[in-house]
């Protein structure tokens, strides 16, 4: 744009010159102007031609060279960042120098969908909508807007004529190693640096790796959001056992969920069975004196007290049981508090913005909503005895959690008869395993115990397997994936608290087995011929100092191999004479029983261990998991 100027200009002035002379000389305008005519074209046609190219030169290198250096900056910087946020400013800087006109938008992905990141940039985000969803099947690095739609499924709903309207008529996605992580909107005349084919080799080289280092970064926020949750309820959970004060509680409980779930209106009803109402208990966000008082199946939250289901509601303009308290809400979700099927109230909360709640926001509502129950419950019966059975009640349902976490059935994994079992001792266990299928030869397979027992070490089991299950399919290597679990749970515990760890990815098409052990009971891997080794390869436990180097190692596992991995609830099982079972007695029984498949061996092992303790009370967790080669 500025070089079209530059040329205009020029041609101005020597024209605006020549004119004067001419008149000059002359005195007669219209001969004056046919002259200059004449006279540019016969002997300044060429010459006016090589200084355009000359200058057209000039600003071409001084756009590459911009784009260059502002492409190498970005990926010096991308190197240095480990955080999330810490992305966004390097972004900015990037687009606003590459783009001279400024004209681009930011979709970053998140739970749901693409979230517009508010840049000032040339157009005002409102006109844009706040969050979209996008499917692609694409490899170009790319794409015009307008083909979206052929790329598109039926259902994301993605209206690309109001880009295209607003003079964004580019996308470039940036992918990461799983899924596309962020949606940049451009003109596409702010490409014309990727004219140049080493720059654009170097722009798409980059991009990747953005998105590949931003996603990393997007998987470590969603741990530590994980864990900061978890907090929060354990939080609510302390607050609850130290006060019955109900008022108290709850309004603790709307503080605490706001540093979890963003809202601008919360509310905590309670039910009474005698008039059919619901009647505030504690609230915030609404004004002062507001009457507050619904009656059963009026608005959303009378609703969802008659019908005891959740409500979500993503644009209150179109929810016919939505009732108007505050005219600047647009979205709305709320779900009913039960304790053993009594309807005690219901909690809703209430945002500024369309769409502001999803799945994940119920998902922790309801964790909350049962901490709410609890509270409500331990007020109405406000004796001892009722906390007592309460936790009892909460350990059954953590049992039930911590069961559903767990695996309940082997993938299906080429060349792999996989069993295992799992018996906690308590209501509660420590013990935590998980297989996961990366591809249709890989597996990634994490056994563990934490140190404790009850609900606390249940909840430090599900932030491990949290945090497994949050970077198993990421670039990082084994070895990497263990540091990150032991700096979460060094920021996440308390003092003293730690856990043991195995983290193996194996191919069955490689013949391999990639492993780190933080501090677990070695795993084995037997041969056919009855020989054995243990896979001790990696560093300290878990959780107790940060920032630690842990090592792996690549072993072979080929047809007719077994890999043992097992928690010492199997090798500490005492008999009657207080001997323990040990890891002499576990070798030899495997060493007798090589041919068999791994569920058999698995029932010879336990059979075995429970016969020596003489079948009595499991006094710790009890975990095995077997994998042979076949």
């Amino acid at each position: 744009m500025l070089r079209i100027i530059f040329h205009k200009f020029t041609i101005a002035v020597i024209y605006l010159l020549g004119y004067l002379i001419f008149v000059h000389l002359f005195g007669l305008p219209e001969i004056s102007s046919l002259l200059i005519i004449l006279v540019t074209i016969l002997f300044f046609q060429t010459k006016l031609e090589m200084i355009f190219d000359r200058l057209d030169l000039l600003f071409i290198r001084k756009r590459y060279r911009i784009a260059i250096d502002a492409l190498a900056g970005f990926e010096k910087n991308i190197e240095r960042i480990s955080h999330y946020y810490e992305f966004f400013p390097g972004f900015y800087t990037l687009f606003n120098t590459l783009f001279t006109r400024g004209s681009w938008l930011l979709y970053v992905y998140e739970k749901s969908g693409f979230r517009l990141v508010p840049f000032d940039t040339c157009k005002p985000p409102e006109i844009f909508p706040a969050e979209i969803n996008l499917t692609l099947d694409e490899k170009k690095s790319i794409i015009p807007v307008d083909k979206l739609k052929d790329l598109l499924s039926s259902e994301t709903g993605f209206n690309s004529d109001l880009f295209i309207a607003q003079d964004l008529d580019t996308l470039i996605p940036f992918k990461g190693k799983s899924q596309t992580v962020a949606l940049l909107f451009t003109n596409h005349s702010e490409l014309d640096f990727l004219e140049d084919r080493k720059i654009a080799e170097d722009a798409l080289r980059i991009w990747n790796k953005a998105g590949q280092t931003f996603e990393s970064a997007t998987l470590y926020l969603d741990v530590v959001q994980k864990n900061l949750e978890i907090k929060k309820l354990f939080a609510v959970s302390e607050k609850i056992l130290s006060s019955l004060r109900t008022e108290e509680i709850l309004d603790f409980l709307l503080v605490t969920l706001e540093e979890v779930i963003p809202f601008e209106a919360g509310v905590i009803f309670l039910f009474d069975p005698e008039t059919n109402n619901l009647y505030r208990k504690v609230s915030k966000g609404y004004k002062e004196g507001l009457d507050l008082t619904l009656k059963l199946g009026q608005g959303a939250c009378g609703w969802v007290a008659k019908t005891r289901k959740t409500s979500l509601i993503n644009d209150v303009t179109l929810a016919k049981h939505y009732y108007p308290i505050r005219l600047e809400t647009r979205s709305q979700v709320s779900i009913p508090l039960e304790i053993h099927e009594e309807l005690l109230g219901v909690l809703s909360l209430e945002s500024d913005k369309l769409g502001h709640f999803n799945n994940h926001t119920l998902e922790m509502l309801r964790l909350f909503a049962n901490q709410a129950a609890i509270a409500l419950s331990n007020a109405k019966q406000y004796e001892i005895s009722l906390t007592k059975r309460y936790l009892e009640h909460e350990l059954v349902n953590a049992r039930k959690v911590q069961k559903v976490l767990l695996p309940q059935h082997p993938p299906s994994i080429q060349h792999l008869d996989i069993s295992f079992a799992h018996i906690p001792s308590k209501m509660v266990s420590g013990d935590l395993f998980d297989l996961a299928q990366i591809t249709a030869d890989r597996l990634g397979f994490v056994i563990g115990d934490v140190s404790g027992k009850g609900a606390a070490a249940a909840i430090m089991m599900s932030l491990v397997l949290a945090g497994f299950r949050a970077f198993k399919k990421s670039h990082l290597t084994v070895c990497e994936v263990v540091a990150r679990l032991n700096n979460l749970l060094e920021e996440s515990v308390s003092e003293g608290r730690y856990a043991t760890l195995f983290y193996a990815l194996i191919s069955t098409s490689e013949n391999t087995v990639t492993y780190s052990n933080a501090g677990h009971n070695p795993p084995l891997i037997f041969k056919p011929d009855g020989t054995y080794f243990p896979l001790s390869e990696g560093g300290i436990v878990l959780g107790y100092l940060a920032n630690q180097v842990y090592q792996q190692k690549v072993v072979p596992f080929v047809l007719g191999d077994i890999l043992l991995s097992y928690t010492d609830g199997i090798t500490e099982a005492l008999s009657s004479e207080g001997e323990e079972f040990g890891e002499a007695r576990l070798i030899d029984l495997v060493k007798q029983h090589l041919t068999m498949n791994s569920y058999d061996l698995k029932e010879k092992i336990l059979e075995q261990v429970n016969k020596f303790a003489d079948n009595g009370e499991v006094s710790d967790d009890r975990t095995i998991v077997i994998l042979k080669y076949r």
